[in-house]
């Protein structure tokens, strides 16, 4: 079993709901549209220094949106990779 397959393991269902939830919230878009305009054509410099190689948010990546996400008064409560994920969730989804 890969480190990927026992991270799969360890994340119940809440995680993804969450993380869903976190996607409509307006601090969520706002962080993710400031993170796309800051790197615009260079985004690739943005995922190399905040993922892993395949792909998932490294610790100071999540640490960062969570603070920032409670800083703007962010009210949906979540583990600490729910911001980051959400985040990245959109950025791929643009």
């Amino acid at each position: 079993m890969t480190d990927v397959e026992r991270i799969a393991v360890l994340r119940d269902s809440h995680y993804a709901e969450t993380e869903s939830k976190l996607m409509k919230d307006r601090h969520i878009k706002d962080m993710a549209a400031e993170i796309a305009m800051d790197f615009g054509e260079d985004i690739a410099v943005f995922y190399s220094k905040s993922t892993h190689a395949d792909g998932h948010p490294n610790f100071e990546f999540m640490s960062s949106a969570l603070n920032e996400y409670h800083n703007r008064d962010g009210k949906i409560q979540s583990h600490i990779g729910g911001p980051a994920n959400a985040i990245l969730a959109i950025l791929r989804d643009k």
